[in-house]
């Protein structure tokens, strides 16, 4: 369902025009994120706003100019891709006017048109500056265009949002106490020359405190009032107890409560949206007091296969589905069951293949003996895996070895044909261990494990690479065998996942990495954002000969220089977007606030940008990753799905249907996360129903 959820039957398209048009719209929405995206990705390779005609994007001396070195696309090129891809999201939004009822759409089409009237008018406006204009505000559009086509982007956004009032309460509280302690050193050290640099004024003084709380180039601020009073040191020891591991904690506090908070209640207002759709389709289904039975559960598939986000769910499956909202096991589903189907299309449904292997194809009667039984109980234990495993990390030595040597410049063609032969005999073990496994599995059983696979594709080209080394040496290169058997190191952590002690750490790894693309998605869009603004506030401003930035004539920008720091600047989108991130990894890049604050003409005012910036991508953003994150693993920690499997997976009797909880989207993680809740709302729901 796309929005709202349809509230009765009057709202649903009945013609089989509209039908398709539905089915149309939602089947190409990849066409729509895949255009909002490389509109985003676009920004990269345009010219920047502070390039001109005349020169391009040179600097006034044609002296060095430190730019990302993507390329830039021609003015031409630029208004074309641009005014293309428009093109595609105008189209679909008025088809999405035209074509289907405005009872089950969403509410954001007027936004979403204004968004694009305005991306069309910047494209507009590009085309009469001939791919030079004076200012640009497409990428502050363009961040917003995702949200329109990535749901999970859209809820993490408001997610964030909710976190906005909150952590301005802790913020003020912080500011406060940052300036009365600036206020407070710069009153007692401002006419000590060696500290002038930090405390020689208010307005320094209180950039320096705000420094200090961000642990940025500390300790300078205190060596520079050390030698002077060694006092000093228990005030800035009081204030960095109390700023960083009280208030940021308690700001990471903060954060995370409100974060968590309104994830709960989009949780269960998306159940509850979901109960009343799934209700409205039990009473489509049920027009009298009757009770759905699997033949009108398969025409319901059969409708919402043509779904591409529902066309897995075949025949076999939705017997699975029907199996298991099948509680009281009368072959129907009444309507209390019917409405589990939230939980049960969370479900994912895997039949334990039991076909014959190819030693009990061929050779029945070794198959039977006892030997063969020893060798396949051998190969299917957890023994044999680490054995590999073992093979696998001495076969890493002898890499690292190799490679030490060619550093040093010791292999001789003798040693590098000696490797390769090793290299060889290890890749004819990996097809020994292939081919014991597909003996004793059979191959379809084996197929179906993508570690499998992955080490299926790996053994082979790490065998034909060995011989694409060894005929002839001197015309190829031995390198790639060492980039394949790295490869194929990979497999480690799947034989890691196996380690009791190490199963939880990589189950979570395993789920927080699908699950986490909304938040870091996010993340991007706020860099880009503020890299479109450095680009336009100090595009141009950072080339080796500006004397801005010569340390002779302005002290504050030696770190800067002499740290050769001068590929993060602004000059292009690459350049500020990396500048930013580096900025948010180590908390707060001074030397880069002083650049940029000497070369731009708005001075010290420059340094409320990267304030600003401190406090959305370090404090606000990062902390909802760290929220996030901390409850992933508090989930997987406390949450045990055995016995709840188990019990699912007896109903399906000698059919061997091993049953797990899918978590490899955001709805689906956010939904296990909160499960006592939404079980505490279904409960309640069905009490209500049944009353």
């Amino acid at each position: 369902m796309r929005g709202a959820p349809i509230r009765d039957r009057a709202c649903i398209p009945r013609t089989r025009q509209s039908r398709k048009a539905y089915l149309f719209f939602e089947n190409t929405l990849f066409v729509r994120q895949l255009a909002a995206l490389a509109l985003v990705f676009l920004s990269f390779f345009e010219t920047p706003s502070w390039c001109s005609a005349a020169r391009h994007c040179a600097a006034p001396d044609n002296s060095d100019l430190f730019l990302s070195g993507l390329p830039y696309l021609n003015p031409g090129l630029q208004v074309t891709v641009n005014a293309v891809l428009l093109a595609v999201l105008v189209f679909f939004l008025v088809f999405d006017a035209l074509a289907l009822p405005s009872a089950a759409l969403h509410a954001k089409e007027r936004q979403l048109f204004a968004v694009l009237a305005l991306l069309v008018a910047d494209c507009v406006w590009v085309a009469l500056w001939r791919g030079y204009p004076p200012l640009r505000f497409a990428p502050y559009l363009r961040a917003v265009l995702p949200l329109f086509y990535f749901h999970a982007l859209r809820e993490c956004t408001m997610g964030i949002s909710a976190v906005l009032l909150p952590f301005l309460d802790v913020v003020t509280f912080v500011a406060l106490f940052v300036l009365i302690f600036g206020w407070l050193v710069t009153l007692l050290f401002h006419d000590v020359p060696e500290a002038n640099r930090y405390f020689g004024d208010l307005t320094v003084g209180l950039y320096s405190a705000f420094t200090s709380i961000t642990t940025a180039d500390w300790p300078m601020q205190i060596m520079a009032v050390l030698d002077v009073s060694r006092a000093s040191a228990i005030l800035f020891l009081v204030f960095i107890v109390i700023g960083v591991f009280l208030l940021f904690n308690v700001m990471l506090a903060v954060v995370y409560n409100a974060y968590t908070g309104h994830i709960e209640e989009l949780v269960v207002g998306k159940i509850m949206s979901r109960r009343e759709s799934i209700g409205l389709a039990y009473d489509i289904l049920t027009p009298g007091e009757g009770m759905v039975t699997l033949p009108d559960l398969r025409l319901m598939f059969d409708e919402l296969r043509k779904n591409k986000s529902m066309s897995e769910y075949d025949n076999q499956r939705v017997d699975f589905v029907f199996t298991a909202l099948d509680d009281d096991h009368d072959q129907n589903l009444s309507r209390v069951e019917f409405l589990d189907m939230v939980e049960v299309l969370q479900l994912k449904f895997i039949i334990e293949l039991e076909n014959a292997s190819l030693v009990q194809r061929w050779m029945p009667q070794f198959y039977e003996s006892d030997l063969w039984q020893n060798v396949a109980t051998y190969i299917r234990s957890r023994a044999f895996t680490y054995h590999i495993c073992v093979v696998m990390i001495v076969n890493i030595a002898v890499v690292l070895l190799e490679t030490t040597m060619d550093l040093q410049n010791k292999d001789t063609p003798e040693s590098v044909r000696f490797f390769a032969l090793v290299e060889c005999g290890f890749s004819l073990v990996y097809i020994v261990e292939m081919v014991l496994k597909v003996a004793s599995q059979g191959f379809d059983r084996y197929w179906r494990d993508y570690g499998n696979r992955f080490d299926f594709a790996v053994t082979w080209l790490l065998l034909f690479g060995a011989g694409y080394v060894l005929y002839p040496y001197s015309e190829n290169d031995p390198d790639i065998v060492r980039y394949l058997i790295l490869l194929r190191c990979l497999r480690l952590f799947a034989v890691m996942a196996d380690m009791p002690r190490f199963r939880r750490l990589v189950q979570v790894f395993s789920i927080l990495i699908p699950a986490s693309v909304p938040l870091f998605s996010f993340f991007f869009l706020t860099l880009y954002v503020f890299a479109a603004a450095g680009v336009e506030l100090f595009g141009g401003l950072v080339y080796a000969s500006n004397p801005a930035l010569d340390p002779d004539n302005n002290f504050l920008v030696d770190a800067y220089v002499s740290n050769d720091y001068w590929a993060l600047n602004f000059n292009d989108m690459a350049s500020g977007w990396y500048t930013l991130f580096s900025s948010v990894i180590v908390g707060y890049l001074t030397e880069v606030a002083e650049a940029m604050a000497s070369a731009s003409r708005f001075g010290n005012w420059t340094k409320w940008f990267f304030i600003f910036s401190f406090v959305v991508n370090s404090l606000i953003v990062s902390n909802c990753v760290v929220a996030f994150v901390v409850d992933l693993f508090i989930m997987e920690d406390e949450q045990d799905d055995t016995t709840f499997h188990a019990d699912m997976e007896k109903r399906y009797g000698s059919k061997r249907v091993k049953v797990l909880q899918q978590k490899s989207s955001a709805d689906q993680v956010y939904a296990s996360m909160f499960r006592e809740r939404v079980q505490e709302i279904m409960t309640s729901g069905t009490s209500g129903t049944s009353a």
